[in-house]
Order: structure tokens, then C-alpha cells, then sequence
């Protein structure tokens, strides 16, 4: 017996891990009860206060204030709830390094109700692994494990998935990316285009859709309300200041689910085209250059009308 001890002993020792204590979950906590996190990236420096106001969230960084992403706060903390522990692979601080979940290399969260703070996780590397495939044949899979510490642990725990990429960037992942969303695109009724040289009426209230009194083409309108129903972009121009500049195109949505909704397109520099602002997404401004945003929603009569 005596000898069966001091295997087991030795066998904790050397692993740096006793799974006998390994608990399931490595946060537990209820996620509509959250109230602020707090996020630091201590290998870029980037910190981010996540903070909930009334019924949306704001951001507070770099001494500015910045709307947040409902859905993407939403899903950081239900990803943070859910993580199940696969194994314990360090336990001593001098370990710590090594998976990148100390205090000079790990992306720290603090998570607050009301104002107590009531969990705090390291994040530190991941690996990749290769699993054979599950049938001859098929493609080879892919394991991904994360290694994450507790604050008031010294135990390192393997996690499956991805998790650093999702926190990385301070504010960036959690903005709110919306220049103009709906429940469904039929819920858009009306959509009034306004330029330096004409102004269009898109009507879609009855049967059949026209613009300017003229029937269009059903396909390619869809095709357009679709995008627009759920129209963001990732091209924040947080350096510039519109609020003095004037628009040459503005855009207005009208529908049954929803307030009526203004885009305005402002001229900018020659790489950027127009700066594009959006009457729900207060104090963000955003690159109309990007991924064709000014082109893909300032649109012309054409793309209605049929050949």
C-alpha cells in the first residue's frame, strides 16, 4: 500500500496535475445578471470596460465611449459559462508561462454582478491537434485546446476550442457593427434615395413593388432588401468628426417592425469615397470603401428597374 502512494504521489508531482480535483466547469455564473467586464490583453496592452446601461451595453476605451454589440457581449458570456474542463495540465505558478496564462502574456477577464467582481480567467495559448478520421476515407479532423487559469487558482485547465482569437483586439470585437437592421427584409416598406441630382421612392407597401411609379424587378429588389435587412461593416473611422459636414446622399428606411431609419454618405478623401453614418449606430462612422459599402447601398435606379 505503502508503495501504491508513493507512485501516485510521484505521478501528481511529475504531471504538475491531480485530475482527482479537476472540477467540470471552469466559470459558473448566470449570464443575464452580468452587469460589466472588464478585459486586458497584457501582451498589447489593449483594455476594454464592457459596461451594461439600461437595456444596451457601452464601451470604454482609450478615454472614449463606444456602443456595444448586444449579440456579441451575449456570446462571449455564454461562451465563458459553458466552458467544460477536459483535463488539468499544470499546477504551479512556475507553469504558468508555459501556457501563456500569466500576467504578461494572457488575455485577463473580470466579470462583474452589479459591482462585485465574481469571476476572473486567464486565457492563454492553443494548440492544434490532428485527429484520424472517423472513417476511411474521409478528412483527417482538427482538435483545438485552449489552455485558460481561474484568478484564484494556481491550476492551468485544457478547454476544447478556440478562445483567445474571440476576446484579442480590445474593443474591436464587441462594437457594434449595425448600420441598419430588421427582423425580416419584407418588414421594409418604403426606402427613399436622396442625391445631388435625383431622389428615388422605392414603394413596397402593395403589389406591384415600384420605384418612382415604375414596376421593378422583383428578383434583383429582394436581392437588395436582404443585404440591407442586415447591413454592418467592421470600417470604423473613429479619428473623423462629421457632425460639421453636410451629405450628398441620405437614405431613409421605412417598415412595419421597426422606427424609421436615416443613412447619410458624406464625402471624404479619394480612398475613402464617403464617410457613412447611421441614424441607429450614434457616433460611429464608417468607411464607405470598404468592402463596397457606399456602392452596395447608395445604389442607382438600374439595380430595380428590368433590363
Amino acid at each position: 500500500a505503502l508503495l501504491i502512494l508513493i507512485g501516485t504521489y510521484i505521478a501528481v508531482e511529475y504531471s504538475g496535475s491531480d485530475d482527482s480535483t479537476l472540477r467540470t466547469k471552469v466559470l459558473s455564473f448566470e449570464p443575464k445578471l452580468i452587469t460589466a467586464l472588464h478585459i486586458t490583453d497584457h501582451q498589447t496592452g489593449e483594455e476594454v470596460d464592457i459596461r451594461k446601461e439600461g437595456e444596451g451595453w457601452m464601451l470604454y476605451s482609450d478615454d472614449k465611449v463606444y456602443a456595444g454589440e448586444p449579440y456579441a457581449i451575449k456570446n462571449a458570456l455564454s461562451m465563458l459559462n459553458q466552458l467544460n474542463t477536459e483535463s488539468i495540465v499544470a499546477a504551479k505558478s512556475s507553469q504558468w508561462a508555459e501556457y501563456k496564462v500569466d500576467d504578461e502574456q494572457a488575455i485577463q477577464i473580470e466579470i462583474f454582478e452589479d459591482d462585485k467582481l465574481i469571476a476572473d480567467l486567464f486565457i492563454g495559448k492553443f494548440d492544434f491537434k490532428e485527429l484520424p478520421p472517423v472513417a476511411p476515407g474521409r478528412q483527417p479532423q482538427t482538435k483545438i485546446t485552449s489552455y485558460v487559469r481561474p484568478g484564484e487558482e494556481t491550476k492551468v485547465y485544457a478547454v476544447n476550442g478556440l478562445l483567445r482569437s474571440n476576446f484579442q483586439g480590445g474593443k474591436k470585437p464587441f462594437r457594434n457593427r449595425r448600420i441598419f437592421i430588421c427582423r425580416q427584409h419584407t418588414d421594409i416598406k418604403k426606402i427613399t434615395f436622396s442625391g445631388p441630382e435625383e431622389k428615388l421612392v422605392l414603394d413596397l407597401s402593395s403589389s406591384p413593388w415600384t420605384l418612382n411609379g415604375k414596376a421593378v424587378d422583383s428578383t434583383k429588389t429582394d436581392r437588395y432588401l436582404r443585404r440591407l435587412a442586415r447591413l454592418s461593416s467592421s470600417g470604423f473611422l473613429d479619428e473623423v468628426d462629421v457632425s460639421m459636414m453636410t451629405p450628398s446622399y441620405t437614405l431613409l428606411v421605412e417598415g412595419n417592425s421597426f422606427e424609421a431609419v436615416s443613412l447619410s454618405a458624406i464625402p471624404a478623401d479619394t480612398i475613402t469615397g464617403y464617410y457613412i453614418v447611421s441614424s441607429i449606430n450614434q457616433g460611429s462612422v464608417f468607411d464607405g470603401s470598404k468592402a463596397g459599402l457606399f456602392k452596395k447601398t447608395f445604389v442607382e435606379a438600374d439595380k430595380f428597374l428590368p433590363k
